[in-house]
């Protein structure tokens, strides 16, 4: 006990341990470990492990009803520092953080390239800031959700989640999210062909295999069936491609409809913290507000760096609208400015 308040106080928690025990023993006790820890794994992990904590402790005082997801991320980090035994700790806390306990035999059962993913996704939400877990978190109460009541459709419902938390976690995101609709669709085997087409043609397949990641299971398996066709289709008749291509982006237009670009929609402009001001810039008239819900959805994909940016004038436009409502007018139309250049 004496030891593990002297750890405790030395890395600053005595500030903060009623909000960490507030979220129940299990956290509680995995602080205590790792701070206990952190006296015998020298002075660069404690170093390091000091910025962690005097950072947690920073965002707990700052925002202690959102104390779980701060402690969560700041457990897997410690736990990737003190215990280089750590990947597997990181790993198996990452994933029952999430609640993915109760179907992981469900998932692996898939596949280790499947398995993969989610572990990889997991382990790196845990480093991913704490608006991105909490939506991530969303994603996979669903999906573990839908895997208890639909295990044997298990395929589609992993795949559109490893889609949805691809572009969440990794705004690396269009070439990642883009690439993995692609592969899991199986169309990799006539990219080429679809790209001499020219570049329209393959935006449009592009565009429509990632809505797809959105549009729910049976959409998914329709879309599939599809695919399928065509690129079988197209490995028999490689000449006479354009055709077979404009009528599968026909159907397939129709098939992910307007349900599926709605939920993509959604899914950006959650993304970028807008769900709180979507009454302000609607009631500016839809030629504003399509403006928006186009320029969040083409974020998705253009890149990390430009995602990041767009955040920040997103945050700040969020800001003003909820500081003054009244003048809306002028501030989206500064951020419509500012986003469109």
């Amino acid at each position: 006990k004496d030891l593990v308040d002297f750890a405790l106080n030395s890395l600053g928690l005595g500030q903060v341990i009623d909000t960490i025990q507030a979220l129940g023993t299990d956290y509680w006790n995995q602080i205590k470990q790792i701070a206990t820890q952190l006296l015998f794994a020298g002075q660069q992990i404690w170093q390091q492990a000091t910025v962690i904590f005097q950072q947690l402790v920073a965002d707990l005082q700052n925002h202690a009803t959102d104390a779980l997801p701060l402690v969560v991320q700041a457990i897997g980090q410690l736990t990737s520092l003190v215990g280089q035994s750590g990947k597997r700790d990181l790993v198996d806390f990452a994933l029952n953080s999430l609640g993915l306990g109760q179907v992981i035999d469900t998932i692996q059962a898939l596949g280790t390239d499947y398995w993969n993913q989610i572990k990889q996704i997991a382990t790196q939400l845990l480093f991913a800031g704490q608006q991105i877990w909490q939506q991530a978190t969303v994603v996979f109460q669903q999906l573990v959700a839908d895997l208890q009541n639909h295990a044997t459709d298990a395929l589609p419902l992993v795949v559109q989640a490893i889609g949805q938390l691809t572009s969440l976690v990794g705004q690396s995101g269009k070439r990642d999210l883009v690439d993995f609709a692609l592969n899991s669709l199986g169309l990799s085997q006539v990219i080429d062909t679809i790209q001499a087409l020219g570049t329209d043609y393959w935006n449009q397949i592009k565009q429509i295999a990632t809505q797809l990641l959105f549009a729910g299971q049976q959409i998914w398996q329709q879309a599939t069936v599809i695919f399928q066709q065509l690129v079988a289709d197209l490995q028999n008749h490689a000449t006479d491609a354009l055709p077979l291509v404009v009528q599968a982006i026909g159907q397939l237009t129709s098939l992910v409809g307007q349900s599926g670009k709605r939920d993509f929609v959604d899914f950006a402009l959650n993304s970028l913290g807008l769900g709180q001001v979507i009454d302000t810039i609607q009631a500016l008239g839809t030629d504003y507000w399509n403006q928006i819900k186009q320029i969040a959805t083409q974020l998705l994909f253009a890149g990390q760096q430009i995602w990041q940016q767009a955040t920040v004038v997103f945050q700040q436009l969020v800001a003003d609208l909820q500081n003054h409502a009244t003048d809306a007018l002028p501030l989206v139309v500064q951020a419509i400015g500012q986003l469109t250049s």
